[in-house]
């Protein structure tokens, strides 16, 4: 697929820091790509790069193979999403939407009258005429962020950016709210362009998402994880959730919460707190990080595996999320999934069985985010 979106090594510093160094990242159409890390690690200076917000000490950005480093914001077809939408506080939905007009004229592509009508048939096509009269303060995260992706989108950009780092409001189903704003967009081009022959092409919208969020990774076709500025990791979240090289990158592929459990290897389980089943494969002795994903652990009746108390539970349609809390981990919060049909009540003793093959083991010696991966899962669902 052709590059829509590149980065040539890029360098930003503040105060002679540099935080993003030599920068290097291909994003092609229609891919959705998380630029992730732990806080503070760039993304929002990424994203403020490619929008053409904050120029780079060095490097160029390229947007359909055309370098367009020196162009101002309003002279580039990119829609940003700011961290916390960034809609304007004392105007309605509606005129915050219609906003991004004033920027200025440039990369508004047709006559106004087709623009105003393109704007008119994405906000129809996205749902958003009940909420036009509000303000933001009368809108939920999700309705404010729904408004801020059309505000984006109303130019009919190359690439969508979205700052989902500190201050960004967690939004539940981010890539299917994308996808429908996406595909809303292109209904619309199609439905308002009077003149088929002037109608710009729509092809597949690239679309980066900067996080510290597991769940924002988690809509992501590819996850390029940053750290001192420069690429860690570059690859599809599915692939790393079996074998995350750091336990900071674990925390970023697995959309539910990672419990972690400090022990000692022993001969054949590691002895903590509680009691876990040694890998086949760990051959480190001494103490250890054991993650515990959701696919690890079975919930059971009181008499068997470890035991504790059933806190939360969340129904769903095939499985319901149990949230546990297991007795010898005082505030020690662990997801379990189990059948719908066997969801157990709130407040019910339970215990809880751990799988060897689906537990990730990790260096203590780097601090409390642990060092490399000792020993990886297998069969982690995608």
């Amino acid at each position: 697929m052709r590059r829509a979106l590149e980065l040539r090594n890029v360098t930003v510093s503040y105060s002679r820091t540099p935080v993003i160094d030599s920068l290097c990242l291909n994003i092609a159409a229609g891919e959705v790509v998380a630029v992730a890390g732990e806080p503070g690690f760039g993304g929002s200076t990424v994203a403020r790069v490619v929008a053409g917000v904050r120029h780079p000490d060095a490097g160029e950005v390229l947007i359909d193979n055309r370098i367009v480093t020196d162009e101002p914001p309003a002279a580039r077809r990119v829609g940003l999403v700011p961290a916390g939408g960034g809609l304007l506080p004392h105007l309605t939905a509606r005129e915050n939407i219609h906003y991004a007009r004033r920027i200025g004229r440039r990369g508004w592509y047709g006559e106004r009258y087709v623009v105003e009508r393109r704007i008119e048939g994405l906000v129809a096509e996205m749902g958003l005429e009940p909420l036009l009269d509000q303000r933001p303060d009368r809108l939920s995260p999700g309705q404010r962020f729904r408004v801020a992706v059309a505000r984006a989108l109303a130019r009919s950009p190359q690439v969508l950016v979205v700052d989902a780092t500190a201050g960004a409001e967690p939004v539940h189903g981010l890539r299917e709210l994308l996808a429908e704003a996406v595909g809303a967009l292109r209904k619309a081009i199609r439905r308002c362009e009077i003149d088929a022959t002037r109608a710009p092409p729509v092809p597949p919208l690239p679309i980066v998402i900067c996080t510290s969020d597991p769940a924002a990774v988690a809509a992501s076709d590819r996850l390029v994880v940053l750290s001192g500025g420069r690429v860690q990791v570059d690859r599809r979240p599915a692939e790393l959730r079996s074998a995350p090289p750091t336990l900071a990158i674990a925390r970023l592929v697995y959309p539910e919460s990672l419990p972690t459990v400090r022990g000692t290897v022993a001969e054949d389980e590691i002895v903590g707190p509680v009691r876990l089943p040694r890998p086949a494969k760990l051959q480190r002795q001494g103490t250890v990080l054991v993650a515990l994903p959701a696919a690890a652990l079975s919930l059971w009746r009181q008499s068997d595996g470890i035991p504790g108390r059933v806190v939360e539970v969340r129904p769903g349609h095939r499985h319901a999320r149990v949230t546990f809390a297991p007795d010898a981990l005082p505030g020690e919060r662990w997801p379990v999934r189990v059948p719908s049909q066997q969801q157990p009540r709130v407040g019910a003793r339970a215990g809880v069985t751990v799988s060897s093959q689906q537990i990730l083991v990790f260096d203590d010696r780097a601090g409390p985010d642990g060092g490399r991966l000792l020993a990886a899962a297998t069969g982690v669902p995608e």
